[in-house]
């Protein structure tokens, strides 16, 4: 049987002259450019995960309810027993098909607030915007690797619903599945 290098040259002398007299040595592919084949996935698996860990793990602006909006700490105290569920809107890197890489409108966000409001077994609710999280991320992560990485727009803008006890969180979730303009609820107390 004859080798492909010997296959190949016989289908350019059989094309009436169409093609080079000789073709050209096949090349292998070399184990770089097969490192590389990967690298591409697994970097874009890395930063999804950056993303989601950024996004659940920082401490976000709780308004002090004594006082003038804005002033209240980082992160208040929360009565032990409660639970905290973010709930992050569609975004253009949204990886949900239903999200269609489009960011939710105004009329969604408010539809998923509403949604919320009427839920008794919600004790706050708090609207993050994507510049405040990542406002929020670049000072946590000041001078790491991951501070230098993020760019606005990686982290969506979020609901943060803080519920009365953990077992509260299936209201919340039976009440936001399926709705347009949600691309996922994480939930879990910190």
């Amino acid at each position: 049987m004859s080798t492909l290098e010997d296959r190949v040259r016989d289908a350019y002398s059989m094309a009436d002259g169409w093609g080079p007299a000789a073709p050209p040595p096949l090349r292998r592919r070399s184990a770089r450019r097969n490192r590389l084949r990967f690298a591409a996935p697994l970097a874009a698996a890395a930063g999804m995960t950056a993303v989601v860990f950024l996004a659940v793990g920082l401490p976000h602006r709780v308004p002090d309810e004594t006082g003038p909006r804005g002033t209240g700490p980082l992160t208040a105290p929360r009565p032990s027993g409660e639970a905290q569920v973010a709930i992050y809107l569609c975004s253009k890197i949204s990886a949900n098909p239903s999200c269609h890489r489009q960011e939710a409108t105004r009329e969604q966000q408010d539809a998923i607030d509403a949604a919320l409001k009427k839920i008794p077994q919600v004790r706050r609710i708090e609207y993050i915007t994507s510049a405040e999280a990542y406002a929020e991320a670049k000072k946590q992560f000041a001078g790491t690797k991951i501070g230098d990485t993020i760019r606005p727009g990686d982290i969506p803008t979020s609901f943060r619903v803080t519920l009365r006890r953990p077992a509260d969180v299936r209201a919340v979730l039976e009440a936001l599945s399926g709705r347009p303009g949600l691309d996922q609820i994480v939930t879990g107390s910190r």
